[in-house]
């Protein structure tokens, strides 16, 4: 049996239609799988970062980073309070410039304070390295590439 007509033409876009879903199903798997992993979010509050420090390294600051969880909890609670006071202040009716400067004020100092935990876990983790460890500290090769 041969398809002609409506029927074919029907066919042929459902198989189109297929094969580009297929298509994007595999492009998004490729996508995900070839993504890098993005650091934990305890080990992106310092001005630093880890990205420079070798696997190790890394791996000791996220772990003390970790075990001060109680205070790095706090410390982003008190981050995310400082911005939801920031958007009210930035809403209110009638504007008030002294609030909302105030309010940035706040919040630098609550990401200040954050900020000084990641370092904090950094620092310690420089102390107790080796110096041959310390010595790899800069950018780091990428994986797969």
């Amino acid at each position: 049996m041969t398809l002609t007509g409506r029927p074919a033409i029907a066919a042929l876009v459902v198989l189109a239609l297929s094969l580009m879903l297929n298509c994007v199903l595999i492009g998004f798997l490729v996508a995900r799988s070839t993504e890098r992993p993005r650091p934990a979010p305890a080990e992106r509050i310092s001005v630093v970062g880890t990205r420079l420090l070798p696997p190790p390294l890394r791996a000791e600051v996220s772990q003390r980073l970790k075990s001060d969880a109680p205070s790095l909890k706090a410390a982003v609670a008190s981050v995310r309070q400082a911005r939801q006071a920031l958007v009210a202040a930035m809403r209110a009716e009638p504007y008030d410039r002294a609030a909302v400067a105030a309010a940035l004020a706040t919040l630098r100092q609550r990401i200040d304070a954050l900020s000084e935990l990641g370092d904090a876990a950094i620092l310690d983790t420089l102390d107790e390295a080796a110096p041959a460890l310390r010595a790899k500290i800069g950018p780091q090769p990428r994986r797969g590439g």
